[in-house]
């Protein structure tokens, strides 16, 4: 096994009435995924959270408990103390109740940290890594970020838990006339938007209704609902604290569900769904679902007629053909491959930048008389090496150069990158040893480079000048967000310009 292979992962999430189990359900789903690759891992809850961890989908996981109110200095200490004690390569936290000083103080002991996010919340990102799974998110919510930071955004990395991965119930056709909805609300349904919905179902002529009712284990309306219930004229099963949601969703013609968590199951598992946003982190995940046609948005809970949500109900369910579409759209979306590709940036080795020193002269110059490198450069002729040397040590005085080593945690080298700065304005060059090439080093040691520059000198735009068909090189820099600019504002007339601006609101000369 490769050494530098993570051993023990430690998480830190939270599940209750008051915020759900979504938390937990995805720090669950990465947990998996890590488990597979032979890692150790560790669940740290508050104290708050002991009804939830209660929960069949627990079992068999080791869980601690932390005494300390959540988020909290004493959380904190208990929490990096845990860490400490158990070796772990990374704690992975998830909930609006850390803060940024959360991230930081764990940073400044050392600790590699994953940030599973939804909303952009906190004023500055100290993590090694954010994930924010949601279809919604983009790079402009994380500006101000450490020039560490690595982002991972979209999709592509959204976190489904083995009883949906390994279902084989999954590419089920739709029948004609759908007859099977489940209705759930997620981990605690605090408006009980559930009785609502059964309240819709209860009034409409389907013929042969079979309602799968899940009731999350923090649910509080349990009595009232199986009250209503008991006197509707459809088949129903509650399903309290369900740990078979893979096979509820594998057979249901239809769902009418929060836009949780859930949702994400649903897309992957092909479930024609009706959306309801039953918390303010909802509403931007509904919309985009629904603007994207793989779900119906019927709008936030309590605010809904009644009469609009039976006719989408009446519609979807009578409409093999909506459903099937609504059904591939959503698989579309929902690869089930977003947590191998966590875990894979996880273990893939950390970069960090340190300033280019007198003993490297040599080092940069085998890398520039590459010949790969000479290729890229505008003058092909080799250097020599007096040539070099005088260069270099003109560069290491020059205060407008700024040059950077980038190594990983081995202690590799793995290239360089350079700033010449002129007033407000930096231009970059990058070049990669020759064994760290076409690894997509070239992109993180860019942006690297770029956040570092911003963030400590007064550069407002970094350009960079490459030759026309260098494609891997311009493909690197537009993935770190440069943009190409016209080809007349360069020297060079075989050249594209590609220009990365600092946005409003990236953080100035920010040093911590």
């Amino acid at each position: 096994m490769n050494s530098s292979i993570p051993k023990t992962i430690l998480f830190r999430a939270d599940a209750n009435a008051a915020i759900g189990s979504g938390h937990l359900m995805r720090c669950m789903a990465l947990a998996q995924a890590c488990s597979e690759k032979q890692m150790k891992t560790i669940f740290v809850l508050s104290s708050s959270s002991q009804d939830a961890s209660g929960s069949k989908i627990l079992h068999g996981l080791d869980i601690r408990f932390v005494s300390a109110e959540p988020g909290q200095l004493d959380d904190l200490m208990q929490t990096a103390e845990l860490a400490d004690r158990h070796q772990a390569s990374w704690i992975v936290v998830d909930g609006y109740h850390f803060g940024e000083s959360w991230y930081r103080n764990l940073k400044e002991r050392g600790h590699r940290t994953l940030c599973i996010d939804d909303g952009a919340h906190l004023p500055f990102y100290h993590s090694d890594m954010v994930l924010n799974q949601n279809i919604y998110a983009d790079e402009h919510r994380y500006q101000n970020r450490s020039p560490q930071t690595r982002l991972l955004l979209g999709s592509p990395y959204i976190l489904l838990r083995n009883e949906f991965l390994n279902h084989p119930d999954r590419m089920r056709k739709c029948p004609d006339q759908g007859k099977r909805i489940l209705i759930t609300m997620g981990g605690s349904d605090p408006h009980n938007t559930t009785l609502d919905v059964l309240k819709w179902l209860s009034k409409l002529p389907i013929p042969d209704l079979v309602a799968d009712v899940v009731l999350g284990p923090s649910n509080q309306y349990f009595r009232e609902i199986g009250l209503f219930l008991s006197q509707v004229p459809f088949v129903y099963r509650i399903h309290q604290n369900a740990a078979n949601m893979a096979s509820l969703m594998a057979h249901a013609d239809l769902a009418v569900s929060s836009a949780g968590t859930t949702s994400w199951e649903m897309a992957y598992m092909g479930v024609p769904s009706l959306l309801i946003a039953i918390a303010e982190n909802q509403y931007p995940v509904a919309e985009k679902l629904d603007s994207l046609g793989a779900v119906f948005y019927l709008g936030r809970s309590g605010e809904i007629s009644p009469e609009r949500a039976q006719q989408e109900i009446m519609r979807l369910i009578g409409s093999p053909d909506l459903r099937e579409k609504r059904k591939c759209i959503g698989q579309a979306l929902v690869d089930g491959m977003g947590r191998e590709r966590v875990v894979r940036e996880m273990v893939r080795s950390r970069i960090e930048l340190r300033r280019a020193e007198e003993g490297d002269c040599r080092m940069i110059y085998d890398w520039a008389n590459d010949s790969n490198v000479r290729e890229a450069s505008f003058s092909s002729e080799t250097i020599s090496w007096d040539t070099h040397v005088k260069w270099f040590r003109n560069k290491l005085k020059d205060p407008k150069c700024e040059m950077y080593i980038a190594r990983n945690e081995e202690g590799e080298q793995l290239g360089q990158v350079r700033f010449e700065m002129d007033r407000n304005d930096a231009v970059i060059s990058v070049s990669l040893s020759p064994s760290f090439r076409n690894k997509g080093y070239g992109r993180e040691i860019i942006e690297m480079g770029t956040r570092k520059i911003l963030a400590t000198k007064n550069v407002k735009q970094v350009r960079a000048l490459i030759k026309k068909d260098n494609f891997a090189s311009i493909r690197a820099f537009e993935k770190a967000s440069f943009e190409k600019s016209r080809l007349d504002e360069c020297s060079e007339e075989q050249a594209f310009c590609l220009v990365y601006r600092k946005q409003s609101g990236e953080n100035h000369a920010h040093h911590h």
